[in-house]
């Protein structure tokens, strides 16, 4: 079908995954309710990660320091307009002054260009790891209603449609002849699960509730960053004037 092809292009072709071809990945959810072919296991890593990407613009709103390769661009600027002036300062020097001091001040400006090489990696302090995990943590909330519409989509996919096999004319003989309600269990189960969704507050927990593999700290640290280059690789984010945010 058409909504089955839509889906495997999301899938397969991570060229598809761009705001350009698929405007809204919310849709995908629903095509899944659907479909003959796909369930949440198939859609789950693609559907996650390109979910990240998006999510990005708006997490950068509450913690702009997140964009290390602006900051690092800017640290870059700033350096380059200081040798600038620095090396203006030495060519007065040179007029006034003798070849060793001009020397010695070639060798500053040489240094001050140098002063912005990418520092040693160290291990992080405890204040910095505190740090990092509360960008973490506000990075999960800034975006919360997003993931809620996601983790209740998996759940009437998984729960209701997939449980049954995607039988729709049961499914709806069932609803009618009660009262649009489930059987009793089954509707006692989704219901804690509902519950479930609305005390999640972090990624952590998400990623345990939409079934993906749950990541320590550092590596979570390290997918928001790669999501944020992502982003701004496929303009999701950033000063273009062709942005697809």
């Amino acid at each position: 079908t058409e909504l089955d092809s839509r889906l495997q292009k999301f899938i397969e072709d991570t060229e598809s995954r761009h705001k350009d071809i698929t405007p809204s990945i919310g849709d995908l959810l629903v095509y899944l309710t659907v479909s003959e072919k796909y369930g949440w296991e198939d859609l789950k890593e693609s559907y996650l990660s390109e979910q990240l990407d998006r999510q990005v613009f708006w997490i950068l709103q509450e913690i702009p320091e997140l964009d290390e390769e602006k900051i690092k661009k800017e640290k870059a600027k700033k350096a380059e307009a200081k040798a600038k002036r620095k090396a203006e300062q030495n060519k007065d020097k040179q007029a006034k002054k003798g070849t060793e001091e001009t020397k010695q001040a070639e060798e500053e400006t040489k240094e001050d260009a140098e002063d912005t090489t990418v520092e040693e990696k160290k291990e992080p302090t405890n204040q910095e790891q505190e740090l990092e995990d509360a960008k973490i943590e506000v990075s999960f909330k800034s975006t919360i209603v997003g993931y809620r519409i996601t983790m209740m989509m998996k759940l009437i996919n998984t729960e209701i449609f997939e449980k049954g096999g995607k039988d729709f004319l049961q499914l709806t003989n069932l609803l009618d002849e009660r009262f649009c309600r489930l059987l009793d269990d089954h509707e006692a189960e989704v219901k804690s699960k509902i519950n479930k969704i609305f005390d999640v507050r972090d990624f952590i927990k998400y990623y345990e509730i939409v079934g993906r593999k749950i990541p320590d700290k550092k590596t979570l640290g390290e997918s928001l960053k790669t999501a944020t280059k992502n982003s701004s690789a496929k303009k999701y984010h950033g000063d273009d004037e062709n942005l697809n945010a």
